[in-house]
């Protein structure tokens, strides 16, 4: 494998000698930094066969600032061991071209490879102002067992050193680092192509772009993603609410789907140019799917002390322990009652306008329908209005069914003493007029 690289560094290497220095012993394949450059010394007598002097001229081949001189030292390569040779022949492998991916085997010969180019891609990364195009997300974490590649190197590199005390192959050793360092910083341009062509999972794109909370489980810290709950799983809500809720924000809820059909249809080079812009956009999103889950569970949380008090006032309790601490079960109760003759304050807690934001609740163009109206209005006399989405509609039906308000009686422009105040001691005690005759 060294062989042809060898011969053509030969030449290099026999073109760029130079006198060593009058009465300094200078040991062979030792190397001395002047600024940004690095000068190696090799022996006259290196042969073919010796795996880390031939790799150290390849790498003085391949480095710019390297000059390379000659000495007159002798060199004796030691034996190395079967992994080392394999560590010796990963790095050769890495330098003959840039892999298409980071996957790699078990073989220390191909984990030692694929090092060398994470370090190299990371390297290239960490330039002063960053790289825009180019996201380290799509690089491995770990491989072979260490945390870093950078660390499975340094491993590797400490395997050799362990495998000799002499102070001249150590020096050697040395060398091929810093060579490799090198080598690693030039490849920058390789490495950010390289990079640009690994696809980003969307996994990792969610990961960035929601909200997530770390839990100890099985004594190991995990982070997992928060998601916005959808209105519709409030436990304070009638069937048919249910389905119109989930049905008027699915599109809402479903659009993180949409953008990830997007994301993996994207080129990998577009998964990167557009990443920070896509978790932007994510994290918008979510924000508003949070705002949103949140205001519409506060507001239907009201329900929550109506529907108790109600159930209480027909002694229409849920009868098992269990169900009784089940929020759920108490409103599956609520929901079998005669609702029709709750007074305005209450039935009013229960309207799409109390929960839903003013824009989708459209409240002026539905309760325009009740004022010159002198009977209990049902859904069957609702017309939908222009505009209003189909499952709004349902909604206000639902409510119009549920309490049949009688707009005549209850005289709906309402002043603020005739708001419901929820400090009250016994606020439910109208419900005696409930009738349980009637069920959802």
């Amino acid at each position: 494998m060294f062989e042809e690289a060898a011969d053509g560094a030969h030449k290099l290497l026999w073109a760029s000698t130079s006198i060593n220095q009058a009465g300094k012993e200078i040991e062979p394949f030792s190397s001395d930094r002047e600024g940004d450059t690095l000068h190696i010394y090799v022996p006259r007598s290196l042969q073919l066969t010796d795996t880390l002097g031939n790799l150290i001229v390849l790498l003085s081949a391949k480095v710019q600032k390297c000059i390379v001189h000659s000495c007159t030292a002798g060199w004796s390569e030691i034996q190395w061991t079967t992994q080392q040779e394999k560590n010796f022949l990963g790095i050769v492998s890495a330098l003959h071209g840039v892999p298409e991916s980071f996957a790699t085997t078990t073989s220390p010969i191909d984990l030692m490879r694929v090092s060398i180019w994470i370090t190299a891609c990371n390297s290239a990364l960490s330039i002063p102002g960053g790289v825009k195009d180019a996201q380290g997300v799509s690089l491995p974490t770990s491989i072979g067992g260490a945390q870093s590649a950078s660390k499975y190197m340094s491993k590797a590199f400490a395997s050799l050193r362990a495998g000799t005390s002499d102070e001249t192959t150590l020096g050697a050793i040395s060398t091929l680092e810093k060579l490799l360092k090198l080598w690693i910083k030039q490849v920058r341009e390789e490495s950010l192509d390289l990079i640009k062509k690994q696809k980003i999972s969307w996994g990792l794109v969610l990961r960035q772009g929601s909200q997530t909370e770390t839990k100890k489980i099985k004594g190991k810290d995990v982070t997992q993603i928060v998601n916005a709950v959808k209105p519709s799983r409030s436990p304070w809500l009638s069937n048919k609410e249910r389905q119109a809720l989930s049905k008027l924000y699915s599109e809402a809820w479903s659009a993180p789907e949409v953008m990830r059909k997007a994301w993996v249809e994207l080129p990998s080079q577009d998964q990167h140019a557009n990443y920070h812009q896509v978790i932007a956009a994510l994290k918008k999103h979510n924000e508003k799917l949070n705002q949103v889950s949140s205001n519409i569970h506060a507001k239907l949380g009201h329900r929550k002390k109506w529907i108790y008090a109600a159930v209480k006032e027909k002694d229409a309790e849920p009868k098992s322990k269990k169900d009784k601490s089940n929020p759920f079960a108490w409103s599956a109760e609520f929901f079998k009652l005669n609702t029709q003759d709750i007074r305005w304050n209450v039935a009013s807690i229960f309207s799409p306008s109390h929960y839903l934001p003013t824009e989708d609740a459209k409240e002026n163009d539905i309760y325009s329908q009740f004022y010159d109206v002198d009977a209990n209005v049902t859904g069957a006399e609702l017309a939908r209005p222009e505009g209003m989405d189909s499952n709004v509609y349902e909604l206000w039906k639902e409510w119009a069914d549920r309490f049949a308000p009688n707009f005549d009686q209850i005289r709906f422009r309402k002043t603020k003493a005739e708001q419901v105040s929820f400090s009250d001691e016994n606020p439910f005690a109208v419900l005696g007029l409930l009738r349980v005759d009637q069920v959802d």
